[in-house]
């Protein structure tokens, strides 16, 4: 079990992110995802947009695959919907990119792979992320995807606290390779 607490390691993992060269890693990653099996045969691909350090992705959206985003419901309670990449976009109270309220909803069963964003993950693909819960209640939505956690390889620890309520990543592609998580 891990010695810190969820809030601990978000201020270690924000500490290690900001040192990252982002957008060299997030180059490395992108070719990481893009010589994958799973991406290649993925038609239906749920990201994100980065945000502060973030990993960027956005290169993958000159491959021919059809792309979704999130879009953060109100009130914020209510997860997340999952929207075209194509849709207008508009930006959040907190500074991220999302669709807008009036774009067309798509079901989670149409996803086959979700690029998940994170500030750490751990050997297990148990997942540290702001504390909300809002991926996970989404992903619990989304059993026939594989997920592939998004990450620098510096922000995979060991182990992390995790409650009954994560969900943990299928791998984990970081600028080094993608990994399968030790589920």
């Amino acid at each position: 079990m891990p010695k810190n607490t969820k809030d601990e390691y978000r201020k270690i993992a924000k500490e290690i992110r900001n040192l990252a060269n982002t957008k060299l890693v997030s180059s490395e990653i992108v070719n990481n995802i893009r010589a994958w099996d799973k991406y290649q045969n993925a038609k239906n691909i749920l990201t994100y947009f980065a945000f502060g350090h973030e990993f960027d992705l956005s290169a993958l959206e000159a491959d021919n695959k059809a792309f979704y985003l999130t879009r953060t419901l109100i009130p914020s309670s209510l997860g997340l919907s999952i929207h075209s990449s194509t849709s207008t976009l508009e930006q959040h109270n907190y500074g991220y990119w999302q669709p807008v309220a009036s774009s067309a909803t798509v079901e989670p069963k149409l996803i086959d792979l979700v690029l998940v964003p994170a500030l750490a993950f751990d050997n297990s693909g148990n997942r540290l992320g702001y504390g909300m819960g809002y991926y996970d209640r989404l992903l619990k939505t989304m059993p026939q995807a594989t997920f592939l956690g998004v990450s620098a390889r510096a922000l995979i620890f060991k182990s992390l606290p995790s409650t009954s309520f994560d969900i943990a990543m299928n791998y984990i592609v970081t600028e080094e390779k993608i990994i399968k998580s030790n589920l």
